[in-house]
């Protein structure tokens, strides 16, 4: 009688059991990584928005024919606002004579702010930092935006110091 070399179903069903484990760990991981990427892209978007402000106090950008005095951002737990304004008050709160809305951006869903200061402006023309808080006051030391996901409970930090200098802390 001749035996055929060939493989048993438990064989069979080992080799499958462990391609499917591999494929399952690879996926999950696949999937912590697209939400890690979220965060990381959030918080360069979010500096981005930054040295937008900053950019525009030190050109001394036009809006409606003004020169605004200051530039900044403006937080939210949900999102940010990009401003200008003539007062000396670092505060936006809604589009008038003295304050202009340039732009409004929400957060990525899952990510919140969970450490910002209400404001951080730009003065023009030399871009020096001030932060609003019921007020208007220099920059002394550096302010930290912390941005969180709850899916992966990660957060990166942005880092904002009294001479401009802005980076991501992660």
């Amino acid at each position: 009688m001749v035996r055929k070399e060939s493989f048993t179903l438990i064989e069979l069903l080992v080799v499958v059991s462990i391609v499917v484990l591999i494929s399952a760990m690879v996926l999950i991981s696949y999937r912590q990584g697209e939400r890690e990427l979220t965060l990381y892209s959030e918080a360069d978007k979010l500096v981005s928005i930054i040295r937008t402000a900053q950019a525009d106090a030190l050109t001394g950008s036009i809006l409606d024919s003004l020169r605004p005095e200051h530039y900044g951002i403006c937080f939210s737990e949900d999102g940010y606002v990009l401003f200008a304004e003539n007062d000396d008050d670092c505060a936006f709160s809604s589009a008038d004579d003295n304050n202009f809305l340039i732009q409004e951006f929400s957060l990525e869903s899952g990510i919140s702010l969970i450490d910002y200061p209400s404001t951080i402006v730009f003065s023009a023309p030399e871009a020096s930092v001030k932060r609003g808080n019921g007020g208007c006051s220099d920059l002394t030391t550096p302010v930290q935006i912390v941005l969180f996901q709850s899916a992966t409970n990660k957060q990166v930090s942005i880092e904002v110091n009294n001479q401009g200098k802005i980076e991501i802390i992660k």
